[in-house]
Protein backbone atom coordinates (compact mmCIF):
# COMPACT_ATOMS: atom_id res chain seq x y z
CA UNK A 1 0.00 0.00 0.00
CA UNK A 2 3.19 1.92 0.93
CA UNK A 3 4.34 1.27 -2.44
CA UNK A 4 1.27 2.58 -4.42
CA UNK A 5 1.06 5.80 -2.31
CA UNK A 6 4.48 6.72 -3.19
CA UNK A 7 4.21 5.55 -6.67
CA UNK A 8 0.73 7.39 -7.29
CA UNK A 9 2.56 10.68 -5.95
CA UNK A 10 5.53 10.68 -7.83
CA UNK A 11 3.01 10.58 -10.61
CA UNK A 12 1.19 13.21 -9.43
CA UNK A 13 4.15 15.57 -9.45
CA UNK A 14 5.86 14.29 -12.45
CA UNK A 15 2.80 15.11 -14.34
CA UNK A 16 2.31 18.67 -12.31
CA UNK A 17 5.71 19.35 -13.78
CA UNK A 18 4.98 18.43 -17.63
CA UNK A 19 1.58 20.59 -17.06
CA UNK A 20 1.88 23.33 -19.46
CA UNK A 21 2.66 27.09 -18.08
CA UNK A 22 -0.42 28.84 -18.75
CA UNK A 23 -3.04 25.86 -17.55
CA UNK A 24 -0.03 25.15 -14.29
CA UNK A 25 -0.16 28.56 -13.29
CA UNK A 26 -3.93 28.95 -13.33
CA UNK A 27 -4.10 26.00 -10.85
CA UNK A 28 -0.95 27.16 -8.59
CA UNK A 29 -2.24 30.51 -8.55
CA UNK A 30 -5.87 31.05 -9.70
CA UNK A 31 -4.26 33.38 -12.62
CA UNK A 32 -5.86 33.57 -15.99
CA UNK A 33 -3.47 33.59 -19.12
CA UNK A 34 -6.01 35.98 -20.85
CA UNK A 35 -5.16 38.80 -18.26
CA UNK A 36 -3.79 41.70 -20.43
CA UNK A 37 -5.27 39.82 -23.72
CA UNK A 38 -8.55 40.74 -25.46
CA UNK A 39 -11.57 39.37 -24.11
CA UNK A 40 -12.71 36.53 -26.59
CA UNK A 41 -15.89 37.19 -28.34
CA UNK A 42 -19.20 35.03 -28.23
CA UNK A 43 -22.39 34.73 -29.50
CA UNK A 44 -24.63 32.41 -27.10
CA UNK A 45 -28.50 32.09 -26.66
CA UNK A 46 -30.22 34.34 -24.10
CA UNK A 47 -33.22 34.23 -22.00
CA UNK A 48 -35.14 36.05 -24.03
CA UNK A 49 -34.78 33.31 -26.80
CA UNK A 50 -32.33 35.97 -28.96
CA UNK A 51 -29.04 34.59 -29.97
CA UNK A 52 -26.54 37.54 -28.44
CA UNK A 53 -22.93 38.70 -29.32
CA UNK A 54 -21.09 39.71 -26.30
CA UNK A 55 -18.96 42.49 -28.14
CA UNK A 56 -22.00 43.66 -29.46
CA UNK A 57 -24.07 43.29 -26.53
CA UNK A 58 -20.62 44.96 -24.61
CA UNK A 59 -20.73 48.26 -27.09
CA UNK A 60 -17.42 49.90 -26.27
CA UNK A 61 -18.75 49.68 -22.60
CA UNK A 62 -16.57 48.51 -19.54
CA UNK A 63 -18.05 45.04 -18.74
CA UNK A 64 -17.98 41.96 -16.00
CA UNK A 65 -18.48 38.73 -17.59
CA UNK A 66 -19.71 36.12 -14.50
CA UNK A 67 -19.54 32.43 -14.87
CA UNK A 68 -22.00 30.92 -13.03
CA UNK A 69 -24.88 28.09 -11.61
CA UNK A 70 -28.19 27.58 -9.74
CA UNK A 71 -27.15 24.97 -7.61
CA UNK A 72 -23.68 26.46 -6.39
CA UNK A 73 -24.24 28.53 -2.94
CA UNK A 74 -20.61 30.98 -3.66
CA UNK A 75 -22.50 31.66 -6.91
CA UNK A 76 -26.06 32.61 -5.09
CA UNK A 77 -24.30 34.94 -3.30
CA UNK A 78 -21.88 36.71 -5.48
CA UNK A 79 -25.70 36.94 -8.07
CA UNK A 80 -27.32 38.59 -4.94
CA UNK A 81 -24.00 41.00 -4.52
CA UNK A 82 -24.08 41.87 -8.09
CA UNK A 83 -28.07 42.58 -7.95
CA UNK A 84 -27.76 44.79 -5.14
CA UNK A 85 -25.15 46.97 -7.40
CA UNK A 86 -27.18 46.73 -10.27
CA UNK A 87 -28.04 50.53 -10.31
CA UNK A 88 -24.08 51.38 -10.04
CA UNK A 89 -23.91 49.38 -12.78
CA UNK A 90 -26.05 50.77 -14.95
CA UNK A 91 -24.77 54.21 -13.73
CA UNK A 92 -20.95 53.71 -14.21
CA UNK A 93 -22.19 52.04 -18.01
CA UNK A 94 -21.04 48.71 -16.91
CA UNK A 95 -22.46 45.79 -18.73
CA UNK A 96 -22.99 42.77 -16.65
CA UNK A 97 -23.25 39.43 -18.59
CA UNK A 98 -24.20 36.06 -16.15
CA UNK A 99 -22.97 33.51 -18.66
CA UNK A 100 -25.29 30.19 -16.72
CA UNK A 101 -22.92 26.91 -17.37
CA UNK A 102 -25.03 24.08 -18.53
CA UNK A 103 -28.26 24.28 -16.90
CA UNK A 104 -32.05 24.86 -18.83
CA UNK A 105 -33.72 27.84 -19.05
CA UNK A 106 -36.42 26.61 -17.13
CA UNK A 107 -34.67 26.20 -13.95
CA UNK A 108 -32.63 29.40 -15.00
CA UNK A 109 -35.74 31.67 -15.23
CA UNK A 110 -37.44 30.33 -11.93
CA UNK A 111 -34.51 31.15 -10.22
CA UNK A 112 -33.89 34.39 -11.37
CA UNK A 113 -37.93 35.20 -10.85
CA UNK A 114 -37.92 33.63 -7.13
CA UNK A 115 -34.73 36.48 -6.47
CA UNK A 116 -36.08 39.25 -8.30
CA UNK A 117 -32.89 38.91 -9.83
CA UNK A 118 -33.10 40.99 -13.48
CA UNK A 119 -29.68 40.88 -15.65
CA UNK A 120 -29.54 39.14 -19.15
CA UNK A 121 -28.33 35.41 -18.79
CA UNK A 122 -26.48 33.77 -21.33
CA UNK A 123 -26.56 30.16 -21.60
CA UNK A 124 -23.28 28.45 -22.32
CA UNK A 125 -25.32 24.49 -22.70
CA UNK A 126 -21.97 22.91 -24.23
CA UNK A 127 -19.30 24.78 -21.57
CA UNK A 128 -17.40 26.13 -25.25
CA UNK A 129 -17.41 29.59 -23.73
CA UNK A 130 -15.96 28.73 -20.40
CA UNK A 131 -13.12 26.53 -22.29
CA UNK A 132 -12.56 29.89 -24.23
CA UNK A 133 -12.18 31.69 -20.88
CA UNK A 134 -9.86 28.86 -19.40
CA UNK A 135 -12.82 29.00 -16.55
CA UNK A 136 -11.26 26.47 -13.89
CA UNK A 137 -14.13 27.00 -11.33
CA UNK A 138 -17.34 28.70 -10.55
CA UNK A 139 -18.14 31.28 -9.72
CA UNK A 140 -15.84 33.50 -12.01
CA UNK A 141 -15.77 37.37 -12.94
CA UNK A 142 -13.76 38.43 -15.75
CA UNK A 143 -13.60 42.24 -16.20
CA UNK A 144 -13.32 43.68 -19.24
CA UNK A 145 -11.93 47.15 -19.95
CA UNK A 146 -13.58 49.44 -22.59
CA UNK A 147 -10.99 48.52 -25.08
CA UNK A 148 -12.06 45.03 -24.81
CA UNK A 149 -9.09 43.95 -23.18
CA UNK A 150 -9.27 41.63 -19.67
CA UNK A 151 -7.64 43.54 -16.74
CA UNK A 152 -8.67 40.87 -14.03
CA UNK A 153 -10.35 37.49 -13.02
CA UNK A 154 -11.49 36.96 -9.36
CA UNK A 155 -14.06 34.15 -7.72
CA UNK A 156 -16.02 36.98 -6.06
CA UNK A 157 -17.15 40.61 -6.83
CA UNK A 158 -14.63 42.99 -5.04
CA UNK A 159 -15.53 46.40 -3.30
CA UNK A 160 -12.81 48.13 -5.50
CA UNK A 161 -14.64 46.83 -8.84
CA UNK A 162 -14.06 49.86 -10.74
CA UNK A 163 -10.01 50.14 -10.17
CA UNK A 164 -10.27 47.32 -13.04
CA UNK A 165 -11.56 49.62 -15.46
CA UNK A 166 -9.26 52.98 -14.47
CA UNK A 167 -7.46 54.57 -16.79
CA UNK A 168 -4.05 53.12 -17.15
CA UNK A 169 -4.72 50.64 -14.95
CA UNK A 170 -2.19 48.23 -14.81
CA UNK A 171 -4.12 45.76 -12.16
CA UNK A 172 -3.17 41.95 -13.47
CA UNK A 173 -5.07 39.27 -10.93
Amino acid sequence: MKMFIKASLSLIILLAMLYPASASSQLRWGQVSLVGNPAPDFELSTLDGSLKSFDKFRDGNNAIIFFWTTWCPHCRSQLMALSNKKAEFERTNIKIILVNEGETETVVKAFLNNNSVEFDVFFDDEGSVGRKYQVVGIPTFYFIDSAGTVKATEHFIPDDYGSFFARGSKYKK
